[in-house]
């Protein structure tokens, strides 16, 4: 009997390794199910940067009027032609600011700050002219209880508060220089905060305010050392619209530009706000002072930057700002030489520095370490120590919250500085 043939009986289905099995199929099947799950994957990470970067855009958008939010952020302005005609009609060509037409200064007489006890005084004489930023011009009080004119009251002989809101060692320096001579004394008062002024040539890049035209002089260091004055910044409305919104454009000697590295140097918001809004997380996060956080004082060490801002960041700027800030205090003094009065450089002590904080104490005996050797150099936060009794928050802010300026309590304590410093200054 003959077996049947092997190829007869052998289905012609081609090759077998060309069959469509079970194993063919499937591996299909899962790499269909993987390309779907990877595309999935991709559009929900792309709908999340989306709404996302809305968020980021709306974040920005919403916080443009917030003053606060502009300590860490810079909105170029967008100005008008009559803003811009506003601007330059009434703005300082030599300092930036006071405007001519500040309704608190007294500018049918000298350009200081009125005086109620001035103007009650019959006697012409001046016995004082006071320079400095808003705690010398006594800010967020009225005309009454300031310290220059209490001490005006007390001595029954006029004080000229020429300090000014806002203003670096700079600004009062050349303040001093633009004025004639008044009185046979002068005292420049520095307030930590003006240290980092004198390095800024435009005051919306470091204080928290809509960026707008507010341009200040500044003075540099030359090759051999010496202060080389670098004018306020001028120009057509587009010059001022262009330096507004890239500063780098044309304030050259500017060293807190937007994006840089220095601790009050801002971001920029701009595509993708995503990005913007890491750069502000983590440079919210590097301000925040954990150290006093974690003592206890949450709102104390989240409220503001933290205390290194002194040290502005950057080793350099910080040598920089101290040689300049030496170098101002000796040109005031030669300024008073050249207009024989006696002038004295004083310090003025902020919270920080009156609680006796290990940084400030270092900070102060940093920058003030060569100032200290001036023969006419005082620091009132000996005096306004022993006054205070330790109860500083008593004597800061409006209802003692500790923030801001000196309040009335606060003025009065300034007043009897100068009243109990000064003797021979008001012998009439």
């Amino acid at each position: 009997m003959a077996w049947p043939s092997t190829a007869a009986s052998t289905p012609s289905c081609g090759p077998l390794h060309d069959r469509p099995g079970p194993l063919s199929r499937l591996t299909k099947i899962d790499v269909a199910s993987r390309s779907t799950k990877l595309v999935g994957s991709l559009t929900i990470v792309v709908f999340l940067l989306l709404v996302f970067e809305v968020f980021s855009f709306i974040v920005f958008h919403v916080t443009k009027e917030d003053g606060a939010f502009h300590l860490r952020v810079h909105y170029p302005a967008e100005l008008t032609d009559a803003e811009f005609r506003d601007y330059i009609n009434i703005r300082h060509d030599k300092l930036g600011w006071p405007p001519k037409n500040d309704d608190r200064l007294d500018n049918g007489s000298h350009g200081e700050r009125i005086s109620p006890a001035n103007d009650a005084i019959a006697d012409p004489k001046y016995c004082f002219e006071v320079y400095g930023d808003s705690f010398t011009f006594a800010a967020d009080i009225n005309d009454d209880p300031a310290w220059p004119n209490r001490l005006a009251a007390k001595i029954k002989c006029k004080v000229l508060n020429f300090g000014i809101s806002g203003y670096g060692v700079d600004q009062a320096v050349l303040r001093h220089e633009l004025n004639e001579r008044f009185a046979n004394y002068a005292a420049l008062l520095i307030y930590p905060h003006d240290i980092r002024r004198n390095l800024n040539q435009q005051r919306s890049l470091v204080w928290p305010q809509k960026s707008r035209p507010n341009f200040k002089p500044r003075f540099i260091l030359s090759s051999d050392g010496s202060l080389e004055l670098i004018e306020i910044f001028s120009g057509t409305l587009e010059d001022y619209k262009r330096v507004i919104a890239d500063p780098s454009s044309g304030l050259h000697e500017e060293r807190f530009l937007p994006e840089s590295d220095g601790t009050w140097s801002k971001i920029m918001p701009t595509f993708p706000y995503t990005f913007s809004i890491l750069r502000l997380v983590r440079k919210i996060y590097r301000e925040i002072d954990f150290e006093k956080v974690w003592a206890g004082e949450f709102q104390h060490g989240i409220r503001s930057v933290k205390f290194p801002y002194y040290y502005l960041g950057d080793d350099k700027l910080s040598t920089e700002a101290k040689r300049i800030l030496e170098k101002l205090a000796e040109r005031f003094q030669n300024n008073c030489k050249a207009k024989r009065q006696t002038c004295f450089v004083i310090l003025h002590p902020d919270g920080d520095y009156l609680e006796g904080d290990f940084r400030a104490e270092k900070m102060m005996a940093y920058y003030f370490e060569n100032l200290r050797t001036l023969p006419n150099f005082l620091d009132m936060t000996d005096f306004l120590r022993t006054e205070m009794k330790g109860d500083f928050c008593r004597y800061i802010g409006q209802d003692d919250n500790c923030q801001g300026h000196f309040n009335e309590a606060g003025n009065e304590i300034v007043s009897e500085f100068f009243l109990h410093t000064f003797p021979a200054a008001f012998e009439n």
